[in-house]
């Protein structure tokens, strides 16, 4: 046989022990190819925690720490979360013309100093632009900060100040200085809100130029001002204190108003605000106050409700927006405890909802389902301590957050970024 094959007996050797082997494996059924196996991932198991361990100031919410979901409370939708660019592509989050993928993520959760804010400091709103460009508002006067005139500042995606300038036409002794801050998606301009005179600005970043867009209407008090159309839910009449605003993708600039318990929205073009959104259940002057604006919805924080669902509690709501732009139906998404007085807002693309507990200072972090995922508690862990955050916004990989810095520390006036596995929702 090996002289018919005219092979050497070390070759008839090799092919004998060959085909030995191929018989054996086909016959237990194991590929001659073995390829990689996925391995489906523990349920249950915190990412940020796998030990569950605790470390100060971060601290991942387990089972027993998080609050037990109302029977009124609803899922928010999740959306999934954009996956990284391929190599030679450019990466979500970096400034167009930038290619190849991001710097290494450091550990969740570590807290790094974004960008330090300069006087008058105070920073109080935050807007992110598309090419990674922050912009942060001065909340400085009597209250926070230095007196004096309030600036908006733009830092380019590396945390580097580019732009400064000047707000003109405040009090010699405003209080509050500038709250929130959007970019409009149209025009490229920031708005910024002015509560001491209920002021929306409209600022170009490239020229300086300032323009008045609106001013928020004084609503009478519906129980005192009967027939009253439109008017302030409740018997008291409290004066507006606009604190957040968002545009959608049309340019209308949602705004909210929690002293008035309303939800405003300012059309493209018009020069009056129109109550969006009221119900009695936000009468007790500590309504609306964080803002996340998409497509199908609105989603805001309310501090004290009358909500059956969240009796003399905080909440996290979610109002969806009719075909007409009207407002639909509300939902709880999140549920909080007394006192918590839930404020700054930001839902990222993952669906998770970061709120500011503004009684403590603390963030803590809301799945879609409702539950606590982790909480940040002051002062934190990073170089400069968690100091009345006043406003957060999204980054591919970061949550900004405003430091107010309530106790007049200018050390503590920054813009501080938590690392998170999530990023701006489009």
């Amino acid at each position: 046989m090996i002289r018919r094959l005219n092979l050497t007996e070390g070759q008839a050797y090799t092919t004998a022990i060959a085909l030995t082997l191929a018989v054996l494996l086909t016959a237990a059924g194991v590929p001659a190819v073995l390829r990689t196996r996925t391995v489906p991932a523990r349920v249950g198991v915190n990412p940020l925690n796998p030990r569950g361990t605790q470390t100060t100031g971060v601290t991942p919410t387990t089972t027993s720490a998080a609050l037990p979901p109302s029977p009124g409370v609803a899922a928010r939708p999740s959306r999934p979360v954009a996956a990284p660019a391929p190599g030679g592509a450019t990466a979500p989050g970096l400034p167009p013309g930038i290619s190849g993928a991001p710097a290494p993520a450091p550990p969740l959760l570590t807290t790094t100093t974004f960008a330090r804010v300069d006087h008058p400091g105070a920073p109080g709103g935050l807007a992110v632009g598309r090419d990674g460009t922050v912009y942060v508002t001065t909340d400085n006067g009597t209250a926070h900060g230095d007196q004096g005139p309030s600036h908006v500042f733009a830092f380019d995606a590396k945390g580097k100040q580019t732009v400064d300038h000047t707000i003109a036409g405040q009090p010699s002794e405003h209080v509050r200085g500038l709250t929130g801050a959007a970019l409009d998606p149209v025009t490229g301009h920031v708005a910024v809100l002015d509560p001491d005179g209920a002021r929306i600005l409209d600022i170009d970043m490239i020229s300086g130029a300032q323009q008045l867009l609106a001013e928020i209407p004084d609503l009478p008090a519906c129980l005192v001002s009967l027939g009253a159309s439109p008017c302030q839910q409740g018997a008291d009449d409290r004066k507006p204190f606009p604190v957040a605003a968002a545009h959608d993708a049309r340019g209308d600039l949602f705004v909210t108003d929690p002293t008035q318990d309303t939800v405003w929205r300012l059309r493209r073009g018009d020069q009056v605000p129109e109550v969006w959104y009221q119900t009695p259940y936000f009468a007790a002057g500590d309504g609306p106050y964080g803002l996340a604006v998409s497509d199908d919805a609105v989603e805001f924080t309310v501090g004290t409700t009358f909500d059956p669902s969240a009796p003399a509690a905080g909440g996290l709501y979610r109002v969806t927006v009719n075909a007409d732009g009207t407002a639909g139906a509300l939902t709880l998404a999140a549920l909080f405890a007394r006192g918590d007085e839930p404020g700054p807002l930001a839902v990222g693309s993952s669906g998770t909802a970061y709120v500011v507990l503004r009684s403590t200072g603390a963030i803590v972090a809301i799945a879609p389902g409702g539950a606590e995922s982790w909480r940040i508690s002051p002062p934190g862990e990073g170089p400069i301590p968690l100091d009345t955050p006043s406003a957060l916004a999204l980054t591919l990989g970061q949550l900004l957050v405003a430091n107010e810095g309530a106790g007049a520390d200018p050390a503590h006036w920054a813009v501080l970024a938590v690392a998170v596995n999530d990023g701006a929702r489009q």
